[in-house]
């Protein structure tokens, strides 16, 4: 040093903060430990909760869609269970052909059990989650399962043979916390019943039953209490019925 005392670097080697070219580095000094915290106190971290220090061991179990239960709509949502101690998911989507890999269609990362994605009809993909938290990154805790996708929805923007001349939702999409106006054009005094289904083709809410008179139909549709989505909304008189698509955001 400046004033001819040597140095003993053996006390510095291992700091991070330290200008050795090595990989060994594992410390910091009491003074940098000291700094740290000051640094850490003065910006509020120190009243964030404490990061779990649970492994992840086990892969999540994938529910749908799978071989035996296909995607019916290339809007779809993949759904798996909750693991214990894991706060994210990494999902990835792999387009296949006979079981042989392609392309990679995209990868998500999310803190929920479910995800929603939009993919190409008549197409076979392979989808895998794996579960991890801030300090369990393992390859095992992963799993994959293969689906189909199928274009049921060909038709359901295109009027049926229902006596409709015209059948509009907006705003499409739209808030599920206002209401959603359904307008019908009718060219005489018709009967109809509104139903609304999920993705999956299940009713989230009950039959409604309309008067229709011949000209313009407004009902205002309360969808407050489904959950962000694609849905399907449906009016059927004795003559036939009409679909259209409606998201929630």
């Amino acid at each position: 040093d400046p004033d001819s005392v040597a140095l003993d670097p053996a006390s510095s080697a291992d700091n991070y903060m330290s200008y050795f070219g090595d990989n060994c580095t594992n410390s910091f000094s009491n003074e940098q430990k000291d700094a740290i915290v000051l640094d850490v106190v003065s910006r509020g971290y120190d009243l964030l909760p404490d990061p779990s220090l649970l492994e992840v061991t086990q892969a999540p179990t994938l529910t749908w869609p799978n071989e035996t239960s296909p995607s019916p709509y290339t809007t779809a949502q993949l759904r798996w269970e909750a693991v214990p101690n894991a706060t994210l998911y990494t999902v990835t989507i792999d387009r296949m052909i006979n079981g042989n890999f392609v392309s990679r269609v995209g990868q998500w990362v999310t803190h929920e059990n479910t995800l929603w994605v939009g993919l190409t009809p008549n197409h076979q993909f392979r989808w895998t989650v794996r579960a991890t938290n801030s300090i369990d990154f393992c390859d095992n805790n992963a799993t994959s399962a293969d689906f189909v996708t199928y274009d049921w929805e060909v038709g359901v923007d295109q009027l049926g043979d229902s006596g409709l001349n015209d059948m509009r939702l907006f705003p499409n999409p739209a808030n599920r916390q206002a209401p959603v106006a359904l307008e019908l054009d009718v060219t005489q005094h018709i009967e109809a019943t509104i139903s609304i289904t999920n993705s999956l083709g299940q009713r989230v809410m009950p039959r409604q039953q309309l008067v229709l008179v011949q000209g313009t139909n407004v009902e205002q549709l309360d969808l407050s209490m489904l959950a962000t989505g694609m849905y399907f909304v449906t009016v059927e008189t004795s003559e036939g019925r009409t679909t259209r698509k409606l998201m929630l955001d």
